[in-house]
């Protein structure tokens, strides 16, 4: 398929929406970071639309991104700074602005008010 020009290698075209929003492609697996990008990649006739991944029996779901953890393996002082760079990090306004500034969902339904 790949020397036929049916299939390409992972990579090739830097991101799984490109295809797409060319209209080479019937679907891209992407997060919501990728709407903007999609939405300005694709001529104007095209119709298209997001829906989240179909699931099984736990409607597990591909997560990837911008994630943040904290472990529990850090001494008590560590933890408190992880504790407060993660509520910096989701308060209402930062996650608002981390929204706009990159498509991704903000974290806290009252980023919507700003």
């Amino acid at each position: 398929m790949i020397q036929d020009g049916i299939a390409r290698l992972a990579g090739e075209d830097k991101n799984a929406n490109v295809p797409f929003s060319q209209g080479r492609a019937a679907m891209c697996v992407a997060s919501t970071s990728s709407i903007p990008y999609i939405e300005k990649g694709i001529t104007s006739d095209m119709k298209w639309f997001a829906a989240p991944l179909p699931g099984h029996k736990t409607n597990d779901q591909l997560y990837y991104g911008t994630n943040v953890a904290m472990f529990n393996t850090s001494n008590p002082e560590e933890k408190l700074a992880g504790w407060k760079y993660i509520k910096f990090l989701t308060n209402t306004e930062n996650t608002a602005y981390f929204s706009q500034q990159t498509g991704y969902l903000p974290v806290r339904k009252s980023a919507q008010e700003l």
